[in-house]
């Protein structure tokens, strides 16, 4: 590129060129041309998203439509991201469409559009009606493209909007969001749950780090010293990990030293290229270079930037003047000196900001504490004359003035705002940050602490949630009755978390002794002991705590208590099999007309799904499932969102739809850690379709998750169902002393909560074991004491539970007839609930009886039984079937003259190639498979085969 000259980095429109991102960039574009299209652009900060959208809307091929942009930013009004879009898209963008009523209501909100916007409408809409609103305005624009950069960071109401458009037709409106993977909020349609709409185009284009060899072209683009070296390339991509933005930052760094030192290094050898990044820090050189940079401007430049930095947003120069204290054309003056010297840059709308945050920090860390308060203190005394600014730029500038009851009282009205727009988490985060500030006054951590019980459990921040409710407990003399609601917030909200349910159970009682002249609250709590899915508390104290909730329903007058009342209630009873539930279902309202009322309904759906899906409800459970996600859709409710995705990852697994349920439930269980019923659940899907495939081991790991040594602070259900797999895991592997044991700990712990209706898969799997064992007598005792113990309650899956058991008891006492006829009968309750597993299981034990009894003309069956093992992903079950179809003389029919598999795997190699990623050896996977060595040793072959690979070891390891 010519000798070196040492000029200083060459920027294009502000920029190096784009370096490495042409394919991304014609698949956005291509996805964003598309009239109805979501797209998805991904990338952690610094990789370029911003960059590449500005290239992308500056192609021909999106030219021609109308464009919103919107920037989501922490801690923002609700919707204002998509508010701006539509300010600054103006009154004709809107002219002469066809409007919906509903967005006259948009007047107040926006006062540039009022002219074209309806004269109708109620302005006092609550959040959902006014999201909808913004979407009715939305949908009228097109062919539009809404574009949302830094989704990770809008606020509630603006993901409420996203997930509304993305689930309902948009007409020709194209959406373009940008966002931080690892900074998504839940809630949010972005990740593997998200399905398009039919007819709506869906990309996701995520921006990888620069490779090498980008990483040098980048360099070379910036400076003009010659070809770079592949050894400073290689050092350069090693200490900024090829995010592009640590790469420009800090060869510009380095040229600002080499200017006075010696070049950007690009041409030199290995060992003196990693002697001079040695102590290269990307962060700290990039704040070193800004403070260096600032220092090189005159005096008269500098304030204004101090303002700037203290603002901390892009800003106008008349603001930064007013802070800064200097006359309008003077800063006017200095700032594009500022932006030539790379301090600054001019945004598209006239205002100034730093290049990135790590610019405006290093300048905000070089002002004395005196001087950063002094012009926090100025910011807020310019800021709260202007009716544009928010409440959350007052309370942190009162904040970091030192002007407490200033900070108090904004930050007290900004988390108001924000809980009453549905923000609850920004509305959490305030009030936490106030009720750490040791000098508030009783009375004002009284009424904070209220206000935050309210929020607690619907915020995605309940760790931290519940440490200030547990300081508040542990060091502020609260009130009697205030005491009695943190505690009754604080065990509703330990009840969901790793190690809190017993923890939880203890507040709670305290919170009845401190509740005592408070009848709402102590229903509220006596709902929550009620809950029987948490712990060994013996099922006859939760009914009695249900019987007196019952009462306080019936007292009620409150609709929206009673509805809350009935959230935590009704599930309680479709799981302990009480009729009584769906009679309390029917007094359920069509719909809520408010916020709350469809927060509770929500609620209502979600566990009565949850119930219905332990009991055997199955087709139940979808429903009120899929009215569940309705409304979480509607009202955006993060933990709701994850419940619900939960559920269906365990309905997923009793019904028998396994495609890709590995990689849901694995992604919802590292999602969660903390939640603890969540992660629990997730590990025993996981655990359970592992043990189908014969993954013992990695079987056995997910079920260590759920922690069965610890059951009090455990979902009980889960526990049981985890035990009864590890029963039936020992077996598979003739360990009947082992099997034996686990059996007994999980029936003791069975009968210690005397909750049987969830009992099932372990009292089967103990009949099967004392069965093998020869233990007839005490087969028949834990049947008898089972089916005496779920009485006549509705459990569907518990009774089909029953009828095997005592078919597997028959079956050893060599009643062949009365077996048969019992595993038939157990096949068909199988079916109907669906439980399609446990149905091909019934259907084998069945074709097993005839077997034995001298019956004929089973084989088709068996090979029907076998594929519908194969269509499942039932590895172990479909191999034992066709065991047993060579034991009768039969064997599964040639696939010559039909279509092979080719290239690809056949099932049963996928099953080998599976059981290979995970360590198995030859005699392991035959062992599993149940076929010999020699026949495993041929399916490895052909594996490796047709994945091209030379060595087992060199196959992809499975997830």
């Amino acid at each position: 590129m010519g000798t070196s000259t040492n000029a200083a980095p060459r920027r294009r429109n502000g920029s190096p060129p784009l370096i490495g991102r042409t394919d991304e960039l014609d698949q956005l574009v291509t996805a964003a041309a598309r009239p109805r299209s979501v797209v998805f652009l991904e990338g952690e900060a610094g990789l370029g998203k911003t960059r590449l959208l500005a290239e992308a809307l500056d192609r021909p091929e999106l030219t021609g439509r109308t464009v919103l942009t919107g920037h989501c930013r922490p801690l923002c009004p609700p919707l204002a991201p998509v508010l701006h879009a539509l300010r600054a898209a103006g009154a004709a963008a809107i002219a002469h469409r066809t409007l919906s009523p509903r967005t006259g209501a948009l007047r107040p909100h926006l006062p540039e559009l009022t002219p074209a916007l309806p004269a109708v409408g109620d302005a006092g809409l609550d959040r959902h009606s006014l999201v909808r609103a913004v979407a009715d305005l939305l949908r009228a624009l097109g062919p539009a493209l809404l574009v949302l950069e830094d989704l990770h960071a809008a606020d509630e109401s603006s993901r409420h909007l996203l997930n509304l458009l993305l689930s309902e037709p948009a007409g020709d409106l194209a959406l373009l969001v940008t966002y931080r993977p690892r900074e998504v909020a839940d809630g949010l349609l972005v990740g593997p749950s998200y399905r398009p709409l039919p007819g709506v185009a869906s990309k996701k284009v995520a921006l990888r780090p620069l490779g090498v060899a980008e990483v040098g072209s980048l360099v070379e683009s910036m400076v003009a010293d010659g070809p770079v070296s592949d050894a400073f390339a290689a050092l350069l991509h090693e200490r900024t990990g090829g995010n592009p933005l640590l790469v420009e930052e800090t060869v510009r760094a380095l040229h600002e030293r080499g200017s006075r030192q010696r070049p950007v290094p690009v041409r030199v050898d290995e060992a003196t290229a990693r002697e001079m990044l040695r102590e290269v820090d990307a962060p700290t050189l990039i704040g070193r270079g800004t403070t260096e940079m600032l220092s090189s401007l005159p005096p008269s430049a500098r304030r204004p930037v101090h303002a700037l930095a203290v603002l901390g947003a892009p800003s106008s120069v008349d603001t930064i003047a007013r802070i800064a204290e200097l006359p309008v054309e003077r800063v006017a003056a200095t700032l594009p000196v500022s932006v030539e010297a790379n301090v600054l840059l001019e945004t598209d709308d006239g205002c100034y900001d730093f290049r990135h945050a790590l610019a405006r920090a290093a300048v905000y860390r070089t002002l004395p504490g005196q001087e950063r308060q002094r012009l926090h203190l100025r910011a807020l005394q310019v800021l709260r004359r202007r009716h544009e600014t928010s409440l959350v730029q007052l309370a942190d500038h009162s904040r970091k003035a030192g002007a407490l009851a200033e900070w108090l009282r904004y930050a007290e009205a900004a988390a108001d705002q924000f809980a009453m727009s549905g923000n609850v988490s920004a509305a959490s985060e305030l009030l936490m940050a106030l009720l750490g500030e040791p000098t508030l006054a009783t009375s004002d951590v009284d009424r904070l602490a209220l206000k935050l019980c309210s929020l607690a459990i619907k915020c995605r921040r309940q760790r931290e949630v519940i440490a200030v409710l547990e300081r508040l407990l542990d060091e502020h003399a609260l009130s009697p009755s205030i005491r009695g609601e943190v505690r009754l917030t604080l065990g509703t909200t330990l009840m969901s978390h790793v190690g809190g349910p017993e923890a939880a159970r203890c507040e709670l009682n305290q919170a009845l002794r401190d509740l005592d002249d408070v009848s709402k609250l102590r229903a509220k709590a006596m709902s929550m002991l009620a809950q029987p899915f948490f712990g060994v508390t013996p099922l006859a104290e939760h009914e009695r705590w249900l019987r007196q909730v019952d009462g306080s329903i019936d007292d009620a007058d409150d609709p929206a208590f009673v509805l809350s009342l009935l959230a935590d209630c009704v599930s309680s009873w479709v799981s302990i099999g009480d009729p009584r539930a769906w009679d309390m279902l029917a007094r359920l309202p069509a719909q809520a007309t408010t916020p709350e009322g469809r927060y509770q309904l929500t609620r209502v759906y979600t566990n009565v799904a949850d119930a219905c899906t332990w009991v055997g409800y199955h087709g139940r459970a979808r429903d009120f499932l899929r009215r569940a996600r309705r409304l979480v859709v509607d009202h955006g409710g993060s933990f709701a969102c994850v419940a619900t995705r939960t559920i269906q990852s365990h309905l997923d697994w009793l019904v028998g739809e396994w495609d890709g349920l590995d990689e849901r439930a694995a992604l919802l269980y590292h999602e969660n850690p903390e939640l603890h019923g969540i992660s629990a659940e997730n590990s025993l899907v996981l655990g359970c379709l592992a043990e189908v495939r014969g993954e013992w081991a990695r079987a056995g790991e997910h079920f260590t998750r759920i922690d069965l040594a610890h059951p009090e602070n455990a979902g009980f259900p889960i526990v049981i169902s985890a035990w009864a797999a590890v029963v039936r895991i020992k077996l598979a592997r003739d360990e009947q002393r082992a099997a034996r044991t686990h059996a007994e700990h999980g029936l003791d712990l069975l009968r210690r909560k005397n909750h049987w209706v969830w009992g099932g898969e372990l009292v089967h799997a103990a009949v099967d074991l004392y069965c093998r064992l020869g233990r007839t007598v005490e087969a028949h005792a834990l049947i008898r004491e089972f089916t005496e113990a779920i009485g006549d309650r509705h459990a569907p899956i518990a009774r089909a539970l029953a009828t095997s058991s005592r078919g597997l008891l028959a079956a050893r006492c060599d009643d062949l007839t009365r077996a048969a006829r019992l595993f038939e009968d157990a096949a068909a309750q199988y079916e109907q609930l669906p439980a399609p597993y446990f149905a091909a299981q019934s259907t084998e034990r069945l074709l097993h009886c005839r077997i034995r009894s001298g019956q004929t003309g089973v084989a088709s069956q068996l090979i029907a039984l076998t594929e519908r093992f194969e269509e499942l992903g039932a590895t172990r079950d479909a191999a034992r079937c066709q065991r047993l179809l060579r034991d009768t003389g039969s064997s599964m029919p040639s696939r010559h003259g039909r279509r092979g598999y080719g290239l690809a795997l056949s099932p049963r190699e996928q099953s080998v190639a599976r059981l290979i990623s995970h360590g198995y050896a030859n005699s392991q996977i035959a062992e599993v498979l149940q076929i010999s060595p020699r026949t495993v040793e041929k399916h490895v072959a052909k594996i490796l085969r047709k994945m091209n690979v030379r060595s087992r070891h060199d196959l992809p390891s499975s997830g």
